[in-house]
């Protein structure tokens, strides 16, 4: 009887993969640190204190789009459903919600919110058990409308622990006046330290705009990088350790520095002609940046299209100097650990997963490779 090909030889498993496209997620349970890194249609996590496998989850139906963790429970997006894992297993599937593929996903405390660009849907999330067996959404909305919710322009500092007084609960409004002329396209999404249920959404327009995901309401739209064409797309967004302060990237290799409290830029940066495209931003965390020794620790790392990275001097607002093929290609993404010198990069089809430690000594910087198979 013929056969379509040898039955001995099966493919298996591919050795030495162990990253794709997708940004990988840092979390921390007690005193370790994870990195999970998907994979096409699975996802690995490594311990990061050596590098070692923790473990390599189930494989699903379609690829991975997106990873955030709460505690020990893990969010994936693929294509439309959102699943729910406890280590290696789905323990819920939540479909139905989003009518297009979630493109972004972010969590803080309890909280997940997920967002599909194409039809502009934004849900909200509460993880109630810590396994992730029982999850329930919170709150949905449009990004083509503002649910007659705008809460006009007038700046707010989420550093306040409290809620917007004017909250709505009630369902997307249709009122001719809620509709933007242009629906808001998130490129990139952030948590500001200390903003309460609150947001900063990066669009494929170039603008940012802060929302409070429980009450539905816009909150500010930043007039400091509204209407600038010129940058291209949100491509990174990063809290820096100041509060109000977040680093913003964009598709044409510019940087800014803003203040999100006065609507304001503090700092600009621009790695066009070396790196290209801004793929990620991380700031330097470890307690030594705000320390009143005099040392210039305050650090901005950004990454690019041509497998390098930059080190910004936050200080003296100027580049440092940049580490050029620190990896063979795209750069997807790349997180200092809170409070550690530590820099994580993560490379599009990476065949070893590099964790690069850097060390501040009289302004030069030393690393080293620790490499795994």
């Amino acid at each position: 009887m013929a056969t379509s090909g040898s039955r001995i030889f099966q493919p298996f498993r591919a050795v030495g993969v162990v990253s794709g496209d997708v940004p990988f997620s840092l979390n921390s349970l007690g005193s370790e640190r994870f990195v999970t890194v998907p994979v096409g249609n699975s996802f690995h996590v490594y311990n990061c204190s050596d590098l070692r496998l923790a473990l390599v989850s189930s494989l699903v139906d379609r690829p991975i789009a997106a990873v955030c963790n709460v505690n020990e429970t893990t969010f994936t997006a693929c294509g439309s459903s959102l699943l729910v894992w406890h280590r290696a297993h789905v323990v819920q599937r939540l479909d139905g919600e989003h009518g297009a593929n979630i493109t972004q996903l972010l969590s803080f405390g309890p909280t997940v919110v997920s967002i599909s660009s194409k039809d502009y849907r934004v849900c909200v999330w509460n993880v109630l058990k810590r396994d992730g067996s029982d999850v329930q959404l919170v709150t949905t909305f449009r990004l083509d409308s503002t649910n007659n919710n705008k809460g006009g322009n007038n700046s707010s500092s989420g550093s306040d622990q409290s809620e917007d007084s004017d909250s709505n609960s009630g369902s997307d409004s249709d009122d001719e006046d809620s509709f933007r002329e242009q629906p808001f396209d998130v490129t990139a999404i952030l948590h500001p330290a200390t903003y309460i249920n609150k947001v900063v959404m990066g669009s494929a327009s170039g603008d940012l705009e802060l929302w409070n995901v429980t009450t539905r309401k816009r909150i500010h739209i930043m007039q400091c990088v509204a209407g600038n064409t010129t940058r291209g797309s949100v491509t990174a967004l990063s809290q820096s350790p100041a509060a109000d302060v977040v680093g913003v990237g964009y598709s044409s290799g510019e940087i800014l520095i803003v203040n999100l409290a006065y609507d304001e830029i503090l700092m600009r940066f621009n790695q066009s002609e070396g790196l290209g495209s801004v793929t990620s931003l991380s700031f330097r965390t470890d307690s030594a940046i705000t320390s009143t020794s005099g040392t210039n620790t305050a650090r901005l790392v950004s990454t690019g299209e041509t497998g390098s990275f930059a080190i910004w001097d936050l200080e003296h607002k100027r580049l440092e100097s940049i580490y050029n093929g620190a990896h063979d290609g795209r750069i997807v993404s790349a997180t200092f650990m809170v409070r550690r010198t530590v820099l994580v990069l993560l490379l599009v089809l990476l065949v070893l997963l590099v964790l690069q430690t850097f060390l501040s000594m009289n302004s030069q910087w030393n690393y080293r490779l620790m490499i795994r198979y």
